[in-house]
């Protein structure tokens, strides 16, 4: 938490900086995104590709990104930043439902595969980061209409998670909770995306398709966490987004 909110404070320390020095001119655009998530949880196994494609949800995400191609700067670096460079400050708010399939199904007893298929999980994302949009052509000098990119960045991710056992709790071990069925679970943690997108330049909107991996520096995301091999890695999720970037000025 400690790094998040020191990388936190330099994001914002950097859009005072290039928004209010003398010889800078900075850009400012207006995102908005939506597009279908894919979780990788403990509901089902890790490298199921069932437990991707069956846990799906949807995400909205609203963007202030800084473009620096009228920046002004005496040094390479900054050229270069104003070239190929824009920064992005993002929030966005998904939900995901969640069910169990095949091996932990599979590999159950009846009364045991029973409760697993009568469990499901609702889980509901806040994210608040800064990304890089990294540009592979020169900003400046193009004049394509599509600009792909490289998508980097570090989000504050906030989990709410409930869960209802139809058939009871197959986690006999995990004391969800002692007389009710239902619980809701909240969990704080620090989230690491790398994507792949493109913009399609229109004269005052871009147009914009994103491809994106979010892993999160936890595994308490879903709310469980289940010993064994099948569930031993950090929860994790894809996301495929479509927008429009709006440009102000």
């Amino acid at each position: 938490m400690k790094l998040f909110k020191t990388l936190l404070v330099a994001f914002l320390f950097i859009a005072f900086i290039n928004t209010n020095a003398q010889n800078t001119i900075v850009n400012s655009e207006v995102g908005v995104f939506l597009g279908p998530v894919f979780m990788q949880t403990d509901f089902g196994e890790s490298g199921e590709f069932s437990s991707d494609t069956n846990n799906v949800g949807f995400d909205f995400g609203v963007a202030y990104i800084m473009d620096f191609t009228e920046s002004r700067y005496n040094s390479k670096f900054f050229t270069w930043m104003s070239e190929h460079y824009k920064q992005r400050f993002e929030i966005s708010f998904s939900k995901t439902n969640l069910e169990h399939n095949n091996a932990p199904v599979e590999s159950s007893n009846e009364v045991t595969a029973a409760k697993f298929k009568g469990m499901t999980g609702e889980v509901k994302l806040f994210n608040f980061g800064g990304f890089g949009e990294w540009y592979f052509m020169n900003l400046n000098k193009t004049s394509s209409k599509l600009e792909p990119y490289f998508l980097t960045g570090i989000s504050y991710t906030s989990s709410k998670v409930s869960f209802d056992f139809e058939n009871g709790n197959p986690y006999n071990a995990i004391d969800f909770s002692s007389n009710s069925n239902d619980l809701s679970n909240d969990m704080n943690t620090i989230s690491f995306t790398y994507g792949l997108g493109v913009r399609y330049k229109l004269d005052n909107v871009d147009l914009v398709a994103e491809g994106r991996l979010q892993s999160f520096n936890s595994d308490d995301i879903d709310g469980l966490t289940p010993q064994g091999s099948g569930n031993e890695n950090n929860d994790s999720q894809v996301l495929f987004k479509i927008g429009a970037i709006f440009h102000l000025n």
